[in-house]
């Protein structure tokens, strides 16, 4: 694997609330097929008057050629760090304990609905509120390789 790491990227947003800059910036290169496997870096921005430090991570994988070209059909997408505030955090731990009760109370046919529809989204909230870590993956379903403008 090869790494390129920059020490701070400044002046990229423009956008109020955005961070000034990027830092510890690594971008993970496979040599073998010349493809970007990973870029992640730590960021300071200002949320609801705190000032947060988050450390981001995106993983691309499964990569597949098409016509002549290496495409990420998988993004991991990995982000570290408080996410809430703490009276924020509070509410939300209020609010799913709250629906696990619920859950819990319910038909067991209607919790098992419920369950299948939501239990990968609670399991991740659970997670950020916890650990401070939250992960979701990407998924191509389909690629056009354009020829010309026309196409779309």
């Amino acid at each position: 694997m090869h790494v390129i790491y920059v020490d701070e990227l400044e002046d990229l947003f423009e956008d109020e609330g955005m961070p000034e800059s990027l830092r510890d910036v690594y971008l993970r290169i496979d040599p073998d097929n010349w493809v970007p496997r990973e870029i992640q870096y730590r960021m300071d921005f200002e949320y609801e008057g705190e000032m947060r430090e988050l450390t981001m991570s995106m993983q691309q994988r499964d990569y597949r050629e098409v016509e002549g070209m290496q495409v990420s059909y998988e993004t991991g997408i990995i982000v570290r760090g408080p996410a809430l505030t703490e009276s924020k955090r509070k509410q939300a731990e209020e609010g799913l304990k709250q629906f696990e009760e619920e859950l819990e109370n319910m038909p067991e046919a209607q919790r098992r609905v419920v369950e299948q529809m939501a239990g990968d989204r609670i399991a991740r909230f659970r997670r950020l509120l916890e650990e401070d870590l939250y992960e979701t993956v990407n998924r191509v379903r389909s690629v056009r390789v354009s020829t010309g403008i026309d196409d779309f």
